[in-house]
């Protein structure tokens, strides 16, 4: 083999990453989100008394006294957050959908303030799409598709399993595993092959643009391969599946420390065309005023009147009356 042979390229980094960052662990969401999540909340429930035969009042000890006392004392009942009853794979792949083309620090940031908007996932799957890009910020990476995709993925999941959880392809091959993420609507190539390599212990290495840009440069892959699927699925070719899931997170780590962020995408300032709509509303309700529909702009809506008749058809030439013979012999005559 040449020495610019990318899967020679790729072994040698492999094994600079390995020797820089070490052992990877994959740390599961509950190891650094759980820490921060609110203390549990005391909840005090009142024990029920029994009822006591007033016969036999007279003849209870002081034991039967005291037991009676600290049964009418109210006990406390600690009530579990609700981020702790949620699916770990589910909560996984909201964080698969952060992490893809972002770093690491991004994805945990932007996790937490998702924890502290929304009350559960199922709250974040119902949010719109343009309430959930403002929860991202502008600036981070690929928001307002992010928002987009993770929404349609979160509904599609739900469809499905008429819930949010996907703990019940545990039971399934791993053929039929990576097929079903594969098939979810709006999912990335990055976000499922992170889930089946994380999740379920499949053979798969999560590639986004940042590691193609960073795989190219390293000459680590051919460099017309701009693909990220194309480039993941190469990538399984020539790492084995026993050392897939160290070989994702050096990788990953390696993104962190060097990749870029990909350009940012222009978001649409109106792309319902209803913020100029909702604006006048607003002001006409804070007037006092009734808010009046407005007539649609030309080019859009409903065709005006004159536009919505036909147009005249063109009036047919009159067609020449046929002479007769004896009438023509005649003026001929003359």
């Amino acid at each position: 083999m040449s020495p610019s042979d990318p899967s020679k390229t790729l072994a040698s980094l492999l094994k600079k990453l390995k020797s820089h960052h070490g052992e990877l662990l994959h740390q599961p969401i509950n190891a650094w989100l759980a820490p921060k999540l609110p203390a549990p909340v005391p909840v005090m429930v009142a024990a029920p008394i029994e009822d006591v035969d007033t016969a036999d009042a007279d003849n209870d000890d002081a034991s039967d006294s005291e037991e009676r006392e600290s049964s009418s004392r109210e006990e406390p009942v600690f009530a579990t957050p609700a981020a702790a009853e949620e699916d770990p794979l589910v909560q996984e792949l909201v964080f698969s959908f952060l992490l893809w083309d972002a770093s690491t620090t991004q994805a945990r940031n932007l996790m937490k303030r998702l924890c502290e908007t929304f009350v559960d996932l199922n709250e974040l799957r119902v949010c719109l799409a343009d309430e959930l890009a403002e929860v991202f910020g502008d600036r981070y990476p690929r928001a307002w598709e992010r928002a987009q995709r993770l929404r349609a993925t979160l509904h599609d999941l739900y469809k499905r399993e008429h819930g949010m959880r996907l703990s019940h392809l545990a039971q399934s091959g791993k053929r039929d595993t990576r097929g079903y993420l594969d098939s979810l609507d709006g999912i990335p190539a990055f976000v499922a092959a992170r889930m089946f390599l994380l999740g379920f212990g499949g053979h798969a290495i999560p590639c986004d643009s940042r590691l193609v840009e960073l795989l190219a440069d390293e000459g680590a892959i051919d460099k017309d391969m701009t693909d990220p699927a194309d480039a993941g699925s190469w990538l399984e070719r020539q790492i084995r599946a026993a050392d897939a899931q160290e070989a994702g997170l050096l990788l990953q780590a390696w993104s962190d420390e060097k990749g870029s962020a990909p350009k940012r995408e222009k978001r649409p300032l109106d792309p319902y065309g209803l913020e100029q709509a909702v604006a006048e509303a607003r002001a006409a309700a804070r007037a006092g005023m009734p808010v009046r529909p407005q007539a649609p702009a030309s080019g859009s809506g409903k065709p005006s009147k004159s536009e919505a008749k036909p147009d005249a058809k063109p009036e047919k030439p009159a067609k020449a009356k046929p002479t007769r013979p004896g009438k023509s012999s005649k003026a001929k005559g003359r």
